[in-house]
């Protein structure tokens, strides 16, 4: 993602990415002949947003993806927890997000993040991309029936 947003070559690759350019560029085309990156394109709107990414709009979203040496694919599974944590990151929940971008999952998540009511009708407001008037910004939640 970085050649592709800032232009540069693969041989200009700053060292922060903790491989060589060459090491980069062979995973690359290894990820682009195994689809990788089109079975993520349905995530693209996701790092896109300017939460997921640094000042400079560039994305700090992490994947991990592995291969151990003789495979002959990229390989994803299970992390380990702790005992008793399912979720210590939150990363479970975020990511829930992404796969179901609802108004509904987004109030779930508000509601249980800043621990306050969240207006559904407010939310709904805002996914429509309608502009924000002082209205819906002060609107309170209704209570549930």
């Amino acid at each position: 993602m970085y050649v592709s947003t800032t232009g540069c070559a693969w041989r200009q690759l700053p060292p922060v990415f903790g491989a060589s350019w060459q090491t980069v560029h062979r995973r690359f085309s290894e990820w682009s002949q195994a689809r990788v990156w089109a079975k993520l394109a349905v995530f693209r709107h996701c790092v896109e947003e300017l939460a997921f990414c640094d000042e400079d709009g560039m994305p700090i979203v992490t994947a991990c993806l592995w291969r151990e040496a003789g495979d002959g694919r990229w390989r994803t599974g299970e992390i380990e927890y702790p005992d008793g944590e399912s979720d210590p990151d939150g990363s479970a929940r975020l990511f829930g997000l992404l796969v179901d971008p609802s108004p509904e999952a987004f109030q779930r998540f508000a509601e249980d993040y800043y621990e306050v009511p969240v207006d559904l009708d407010a939310v709904r407001h805002i996914y429509a991309l309608r502009p924000l008037t002082q209205a819906v910004v002060t609107r309170r939640p209704t209570q549930p029936r």
